[in-house]
């Protein structure tokens, strides 16, 4: 999964099996500035501070109108 760091832009890559994906929780550290963030929430674990209600950043980014790519 690659993703960008929204506090300092810096492009992060990690590997992330399927099972955690579709059913986990999975947070990202940033290399750039340390910052966690938050890439899916399958398993309802934060849906009281999601206030977004999306399960994943890849639902989100879509729900926005972003271009997600998928390799």
């Amino acid at each position: 999964l690659a993703y960008t760091c929204c506090k300092c832009d810096t492009r992060n890559l990690v590997s992330v099996s399927r099972v955690a994906w579709t059913t986990g929780l999975v947070i990202g550290k940033c290399r750039g500035c340390d910052a966690k963030h938050m890439l899916a929430d399958n398993g309802g674990l934060t849906d009281e501070t999601n206030s977004s209600r999306f399960s994943n950043v890849v639902n989100a980014a879509i729900a926005k109108g972003e271009a997600v790519g998928r390799l």
